[in-house]
């Protein structure tokens, strides 16, 4: 094993914090709950232990904030990394618990109900203007059945067959439109 020509010192029980990096400008560091100064620099991103020894921020992920751009707030346990002025190979790591997970999960399942809703909107569109379309063929019907009185002379019994039924597909119509404007699918016409 080769023993290391330098080595980083991580300090403990310090308010001012403990670098982890060689220069202020390095983009993890700890902090105890109130520093004296914190590093600046651009690209300065912060992890802070609310315990004063910063060892602690190992152990304590419920008691870790985040600070990015001098703006702190709480994450326990959701941990972010991220660096205000990225630059090449730069990235944002972020660690999530069980809460941002099932709230994430929520919405994909309220994305899913609603694209379903659709859908079902979809259908009852599709089926309103297949009524529309036998209202029309059935009123194309009724003018078949009368030029087949003026043109053949039917008889009064037959007329008033043809007339009977038409009527009856007139009245079932109307009623499936009813019944899908009163279960709200199409809206009344």
């Amino acid at each position: 094993m080769t023993i290391p020509v330098s080595f980083e010192q991580v300090t403990t029980n310090s308010p001012d914090g403990a670098q982890l990096g060689k220069s202020s400008t390095e983009k993890i560091a700890l902090w105890g709950a109130t520093p004296a100064a914190r590093p600046s620099g651009a690209a300065q991103a912060a992890v802070s232990a609310t315990a004063v020894n910063p060892a602690a921020a190992t152990a304590a992920a419920s008691s870790l904030t985040s600070a990015a751009t001098d703006a702190v707030s709480l994450v326990a346990p959701v941990i972010t990394w991220s660096s205000n002025t990225p630059t090449a190979g730069d990235g944002a790591i972020t660690i999530s618990d069980g809460a941002s997970v099932t709230a994430a999960e929520t919405g994909l399942w309220m994305q899913e109900a609603y694209l379903s809703f659709t859908q079902a909107n979809a259908d009852l569109d599709n089926h309103k203007a297949k009524i529309d379309a036998n209202v029309v063929d059935v009123a194309d019907q009724k003018q078949e059945i009368d030029k087949l009185v003026t043109d053949y002379g039917l008889g009064r019994a037959q007329i008033v067959k043809l007339v009977t039924d038409v009527a009856a597909l007139i009245v079932l119509t109307n009623k499936l439109r009813a019944d899908l404007v009163t279960l709200g699918g199409i809206a009344g016409a």
